[in-house]
C-alpha cells in the first residue's frame, strides 16, 4: 500500500497490527508493524507521532535480539523525519543505526545506510562537497562529525563516558568507549579519570590449606558458567555481571557449557538460557546437578519462555523471564550466593 501511495490505508491497517502483536510474544513481528506505522505517519504529516513509533520500533526490535531490524527502523527514521529531527538527534540516530547494523550482510540494507550517512551529512552538518566531488571521501567527513560530536558530548558529560554515551544513543557506554580507542585517540584525553567502581560485597572464601595456613583466608571472584546463544543479551548480561567484581565465561550453546562443565572446571553459579542450540538450558541444569562436583552449584534460568515449572524440575534454584526479569540478574544471584556455605 505505501508503494501504490495508499498510504491512509496503509496507516489503518498498520496501526491495526500493532493492537493485535501488542498482545502476543512475536516481538520482531512487533517491531515490523510499528516500523510500517511510523513511516505511514510521517508520510500523512504526523510527524510526531511517527517518530515515537519509530523509536519504539528500534527499542522493540533490540529487545528481542533483532538487531537487523532495530537498525532498519532506526534507518526509516532518518530517511522519513530527517528534516523534522535535531542536528544531535538526527546524528545519534545514524550512530546507533551504523552500530546495530555493523554485521550486517544485507547489500540493501548497507546501501540505505550509505545513503543516510550522506542524508545526516548534508542535515546535520552542512559538511561542504566539493563541485567535482574531487578528493572527497565520505567515511572520513562523517568520521569528522563523529569526532565533533563526541568531543562535544563528552564536555557536555564532564568527561564521563557513561553519561555521554546516554547523551549519544549508545545503550551500552562500552560501545562509546571502544569507538573513542579505535577511532578517536585523540579523544582520550578528554574522559575523566577512571574510578574504580564499588565490587559486590559477595566474594567466596578459597579452601583451607591442610598447612602453613595463613589467618587471612584469600578471597576469590564469584566465577559464573553463563550460557546464551544471543549476543547482544549475552553482552549485556555480562557486563551487568562484571560491574559487580564477578567473573563471567561465556557459551554461545549447550554443548560447549557442558564439555566445560565436564571437564571439571570450577564455577560457582550457573546462568542458563533454555532455548540453546544442541543441548537446551534445562538438559544443561539436569547434567550439572548429577556431577559430584558441582553438587549445591546454584543454577539460574533467564529464558523468554516461561518454563518455570519445568525448571523447578530439573533443580534450578530461581527462574527469571526476559526480558521483564532481566533487572533481577544480581539481586537473586547476590541471594544464592550468600546462601550458600562458606560464602562472605
Amino acid at each position: 500500500m505505501l508503494a501504490e501511495g495508499r498510504v491512509t490505508e496503509a496507516e489503518k491497517f498498520a496501526r491495526s497490527a500493532v493492537r493485535v502483536l501488542e498482545w502476543g510474544g512475536e516481538q520482531s513481528l512487533l517491531a515490523e508493524s510499528l516500523t510500517t506505522h511510523g513511516i505511514a505517519l510521517a508520510r500523512l504529516g504526523r510527524h510526531e507521532q511517527a517518530g515515537a513509533a519509530l523509536r519504539r520500533a528500534v527499542e522493540v526490535a533490540e529487545q528481542a535480539g533483532d538487531v537487523e531490524s532495530a537498525g532498519q527502523a532506526a534507518l526509516s527514521l532518518i530517511e522519513e523525519l530527517g528534516e523534522h529531527l535535531p542536528a544531535e538527534e538526527l546524528t545519534a540516530a545514524y550512530g546507533h543505526a551504523a552500530e546495530l547494523l555493523s554485521r550486517s550482510q544485507n547489500v540493501a540494507t548497507l546501501k540505505r545506510l550509505s545513503t543516510c550517512a550522506r542524508r545526516v551529512l548534508f542535515l546535520a552538518h552542512g559538511a561542504p562537497v566539493p563541485a567535482d566531488w574531487k578528493g572527497f571521501s565520505l567515511k572520513e567527513a562523517v568520521r569528522r562529525y563523529e569526532s565533533h560530536l563526541i568531543a562535544r558530548a563528552l564536555s557536555d558529560a564532564g568527561g564521563l563516558v557513561s553519561r555521554a554515551a546516554q547523551l549519544l544513543g549508545f545503550k551500552h557506554h562500552h560501545s562509546l568507549s571502544s569507538l573513542i580507542q579505535n577511532h578517536h585517540p585523540g579523544l582520550l584525553q578528554a574522559r575523566a579519570p577512571v574510578v574504580p567502581r564499588k565490587r559486590s560485597l559477595i566474594y567466596l572464601r578459597g579452601p583451607r590449606r591442610t598447612t602453613h595456613y595463613r589467618a587471612e583466608e584469600a578471597v576469590r571472584p564469584v566465577s559464573i558458567l553463563y550460557a546464551e546463544d544471543n549476543q547482544v543479551v549475552a553482552d549485556a548480561v555480562r557486563e551487568t555481571l562484571e560491574a559487580e567484581g564477578w567473573q563471567v565465561e561465556l557459551c554461545a550453546d549447550g554443548g560447549s557449557a557442558m564439555n566445560r562443565l565436564a571437564c571439571g572446571a570450577r564455577y560457582d553459579l550457573l546462568l542458563l538460557d533454555n532455548d540453546l542450540p544442541g543441548v537446551s538450558g534445562l538438559e544443561l541444569a539436569q547434567y550439572a546437578r548429577n556431577l559430584p562436583s558441582h553438587e549445591g552449584m546454584p543454577i539460574v534460568m533467564l529464558s523468554a519462555s516461561d518454563h518455570r515449572a519445568e525448571a523447578r524440575r530439573a533443580g534450578i534454584d530461581a527462574f527469571l523471564l526476559k526480558p521483564e526479569d532481566a533487572g533481577l540478574i544480581t539481586q537473586t544471584i547476590s541471594r544464592l550466593l550468600a546462601d550458600r556455605p562458606g560464602s562472605d
